[in-house]
């Protein structure tokens, strides 16, 4: 029966203990994340190395929202360095080519940070079809750093109550059995005379 107890313990535990890993591994790979924070689109970038230039576009759907600006991040220049920055040519549902590119003969950034931040007014409710696309991103040797060419965005869900209690009744069984197992192997058998 104990033997049971464990087992379950164990099939129940490492998914979450997978999952929890996956989180807390450092990916090499550099990404790009737009991501909407009030009426402004960021556009981050995630573990550069050498990061001395990017250059991307925006698509987006126009009946839904309108671009109103288009602003440098600052983690090319986190540093203090020079930077160019350009605001990409606007035309209905695309900002074409947006660049930020470091000046002189410093070294890239590394680390996280934000690229651009595009501002836009809301004009209906539904998907804005956000896509960053054409993304080249460079290093302090001109060489071309590996990313994705496009990103396209996800809009936030709401959260769901219900899948946040469903992961609590799981731990707390988790607990529970690993519990009754440390206690049913811990039992000593009675002396019988």
């Amino acid at each position: 029966m104990k033997r049971i107890f464990i087992a379950l313990f164990f099939l129940l535990a490492l998914p979450l203990a997978m999952a929890a890993s996956d989180q807390l591994i450092a990916r090499p790979s550099i990404t790009i994340n737009p991501v909407i924070s009030g009426n402004y689109i960021e556009v981050n970038v995630s573990n550069a190395i050498d990061l001395y230039g990017a250059q991307f576009s925006l698509a987006y759907n126009p009946e839904i929202i309108k671009i109103s600006s288009v602003a440098k991040g600052g983690f090319l220049e986190s540093d203090k360095s020079q930077a160019f920055f350009f605001e990409g040519k606007q035309s209905s549902g695309l900002v074409a080519n947006i660049i930020y590119l470091r000046l002189g003969k410093a070294n890239g950034i590394s680390g996280s940070g934000k690229l651009a931040a595009i501002g836009f007014t809301k004009l209906k409710d539904g998907d804005p079809g956000i896509r960053i696309e054409n993304i080249i991103l460079t290093n302090s040797k001109n060489e071309k750093i590996k990313a994705p060419t496009s990103v396209e965005m996800t809009l936030p869900k709401e959260s769901n109550p219900q899948s946040s209690l469903a992961l609590v009744a799981v731990i707390i069984i988790i607990v529970v059995v690993g519990t009754a197992a440390y206690f049913l192997t811990k039992r000593k058998p009675k002396n019988k005379k």
